[in-house]
């Protein structure tokens, strides 16, 4: 994640890297999922978590595309300009479709794919 806001997947076997508009102000936290499958995006400048999901082309041919398939609202944190920006949220995910976010204010959410 950026402080723009994008996000940035690199695809080494393709040698491409793909840009997102993922959030209106810097990246807090990205992960991607056990398996791959999901990246998972948190921003507090503009309260939200966002799942993303690649796919390939057709039969597998094309660069891969990745959409957003679930966003949450999340509730504001107070004093943040106060944290350092480094640990203000982790991303920890407990299965292949589910993710705790843990806030620097001690306040865990999880959410679900």
């Amino acid at each position: 994640g950026s402080h723009t806001g994008q996000l940035a997947i690199y695809e080494l076997r393709a040698g491409r890297c793909q840009s997102l508009a993922a959030h209106t102000g810097p990246v807090t936290a990205c992960a991607f999922s056990p398996d791959g499958r999901y990246l998972v995006s948190y921003a507090t400048s503009d309260n939200r978590l966002s799942f993303w999901q690649s796919t390939a082309g057709m039969f597998g041919l094309g660069a891969a595309q990745t959409r957003c398939v679930k966003c949450y609202s999340t509730a504001p944190m107070a004093d943040v300009a106060r944290l350092n920006p480094a640990r203000l949220a982790r991303l920890v995910w407990t299965n292949s479709r589910s993710v705790t976010l843990m806030l620097a204010d001690g306040s865990e959410t999880r959410f679900n794919v």
